[in-house]
């Protein structure tokens, strides 16, 4: 059956920034309005304007993936839905890119409602160069669960997933009602989720000795991907001793008092903390028993990171309880390239670097 379509040439434009569902009905919905789709891929300069969070230490260090890693997932999709044939991939510097280019041949532009404003703009530029205007079709938004729009800012700040899943869901509503999590959960959970860095629980000095390198060699790292990160979480008293006197930049502690399930510790300032930052710090209390992921550690959690990427201000959770299990929110609910510390109970400390592929393991594992 031959296809009839409503234009020769169409043109899009995008970032493309960790490619999700959204992205992909935005490509799929050109390829039904155009035979030929110009896709304008933006640089790694351009790219780098879209990160828009006011904390500057922390808008270094959160990184949109490279041009050329973009560039191959799209490829890669296109080639997948076979219409490779059918589509050019060109490295826009700006707003205006090909649609310029009278030698493009492009008659329309495909936006959605944030792109809006740059599709009117090239339209009064092609009119300053005494060119035709395009026409401009919006499309909606493709929306997550909690009918919010997907975005690769809310996937790389750990919210969602590419499918559009939220985290916290899964956090908040299994178990239900707060219950305690499963045995077999439990003993998935007893494996290290990460790097087992080696060292007796009792004596952390040889550990940290490593594990101060392997922090050194993922912050002076020059790629961009998850491994540069913008945030640490350290869950446990012995390892947020540890990382405190190792001077790490920890943005979240989680501590409840204990080693190996016996009080230890009755106050804050034996963690190491400043002085200055126990008198003026963000210190949250919050109560989990013994095997359980309770509702209110998860929020302290989610909440504390969004403290932390919004102004920069660290937190400390105080549990009354047992914090045993807060590594499966703290990875779940973390930014891509954050580091998670905790203890492995007589073996060391384990260094999580949260991935997209670690959470999916994760969502896995929790059922």
């Amino acid at each position: 059956m031959k296809t009839s379509f409503e234009f020769s040439t169409i043109a899009i434009a995008a970032t493309f920034d960790h490619l999700h569902k959204g992205h992909e009905k935005f490509l799929n919905e050109a390829f039904k309005f155009g035979r030929k789709v110009v896709i304008g891929l933006t640089s790694d300069k351009m790219a780098g304007m879209k990160i828009r969070n006011p904390n500057a230490e922390i808008r270094n260090k959160f990184q949109i993936q490279n041009f050329q890693t973009r560039k191959e997932n799209l490829e890669k999709y296109l080639k997948k839905n076979h219409l490779s044939s059918r589509a050019e991939i060109i490295e826009i510097q700006d707003i205006y890119g090909p649609a310029i280019d009278p030698k493009s041949h492009i008659e329309a532009l495909l936006v959605t409602r944030d792109t809006l404003k740059g599709g009117r703009l090239v339209n009064k530029k092609r009119k300053e160069l005494h060119l035709s205007p395009l026409k401009i079709i919006t499309i909606p938004f493709q929306l997550a669960e909690d009918r919010k729009r997907i975005s690769s800012t809310r996937i790389r700040e750990g919210e969602l997933n590419r499918e559009g899943k939220i985290y916290k869901r899964l956090l908040t509503f299994n178990p239900p009602a707060g219950g305690p999590i499963s045995q077999e959960l439990r003993l998935k959970l007893k494996n290290p989720q990460g790097e087992l860095i080696k060292g007796d629980s009792n004596d952390l000095t040889f550990a940290g000795l490593e594990l101060e390198k392997r922090i050194g060699s993922i912050s002076n790292s020059e790629k961009v991907g998850p491994f540069q990160f913008c945030v640490i979480i350290s869950i446990g008293d012995e390892v947020t001793k540890l990382a405190n006197q190792l001077k790490l930049p920890v943005s979240i502690s989680i501590v409840d008092f204990k080693v190996n399930r016996k009080v230890k510790y009755s106050r804050i300032e034996e963690h190491g903390f400043r002085s200055d930052f126990i008198e003026k710090g963000n210190i949250v209390t919050v109560r989990n028993p013994p095997g359980y992921i309770r509702k209110s550690l998860v929020n302290a959690i989610y909440r504390s990171i969004k403290l932390f990427l919004e102004k920069g201000e660290k937190t400390i959770i105080r549990v009354h309880g047992e914090e045993d299990l807060a590594g499966l929110p703290a990875i779940l609910l973390a930014p891509l390239g954050t580091v998670v510390l905790y203890g492995q109970p007589q073996e060391g400390v384990v260094l999580v670097e949260v991935t997209e592929k670690v959470k999916e393991k994760l969502v896995e594992m929790n059922g």
